[in-house]
């Protein structure tokens, strides 16, 4: 059986989010095998000592791009998403306020679930509120004139 997608669908991108979301767990899940790797190293955090070992060196070096490039890819399929939807005549209103309410639900995600589940401020402002950030920046400046 095949799996069948969506008509107009740009499989690039869906694949290389996938191969990214892949990366990222492996990095999440590395801590289980080298105790020294942790995620604090954000900022404000302590920037892990991964030794001499050669593989959590190259784990943490090759998925430190991941979430750049993971924003960049999501920030291209909303912009995709948002001229199909204004092609099939949706009001500019309508997108803006589907960005507002995407980026609503990811900070009451971010308030009641992250903080809850990894024991942290529940104003963390981390992946999720990262991404409600951007849809809420996007929401203003894609009705910016540029030219």
């Amino acid at each position: 059986m095949q799996l069948q997608l969506a008509q107009g669908r740009f499989r690039f991108i869906d694949f290389t989010r996938g191969i990214i979301m892949a990366l990222i767990a492996w990095d999440h899940i590395a801590g289980f095998w080298w105790p020294q790797h942790y995620g604090g190293e954000g900022l404000g955090g302590v920037f892990p000592y991964l030794g001499a070992e050669l593989v959590p060196f190259i784990s943490r070096f090759i998925t430190h791009f991941c979430a750049p490039t993971f924003f960049f890819l999501s920030g291209t399929s909303i912009a995709i998403s948002i001229a199909r939807r204004l092609q099939r005549g949706a009001k500019q209103r309508e997108v803006s306020l589907h960005l507002v309410k995407r980026a609503g639900v990811l900070v009451l995600l971010m308030v009641f679930i992250e903080g809850n589940a990894f024991d942290i401020s529940p104003l963390y402002f981390g992946v999720l509120g990262c991404f409600a950030a951007c849809f809420l920046i996007f929401s203003v400046f894609r009705r910016l004139p540029w030219g």
